[in-house]
């Protein structure tokens, strides 16, 4: 199986980052793609499915305010209902998918040289 993931994101003006350098925003659609990819392959492995090449594709989406990440998965592979809704299954079950679905809290410290 060949598997190749693409992130596509629209990147605003107010961000300098050298030409070529990846963005932050890139990583973390790049970290999506590919535990996504190692859901198929493991998924694909169990169930001895021969999906041919597959490709990820993240898109990252700002609309009125909010912010969206959609994920196409593309199957070289005729796949039945049953088939595609598990893969579907798999595709969201993904540990990054429920990160940034679920939310996580984040926490913040600021260590300064006089911080014991």
């Amino acid at each position: 199986m060949t598997l190749r993931t693409f992130v596509r994101t629209h990147l605003f003006r107010d961000e300098t980052w050298s030409e070529g350098e990846a963005r932050p925003r890139e990583l973390l659609l790049a970290a999506l793609g590919a535990c996504t990819g190692r859901a198929i392959e493991a998924l694909a492995r169990r169930r001895a499915w021969d999906l041919g090449d597959v490709a990820i594709e993240i898109s990252h989406v700002e609309r009125d305010g909010r912010t969206g990440i959609g994920r196409l998965v593309h199957v070289d592979a005729a796949l039945d209902d049953a088939q595609r809704a598990e893969l579907e299954r798999a595709c969201e079950d993904t540990p990054v998918t429920r990160v940034l679905s679920r939310g996580a809290r984040i926490t913040t410290r600021v260590l300064t040289t006089e911080t014991v």
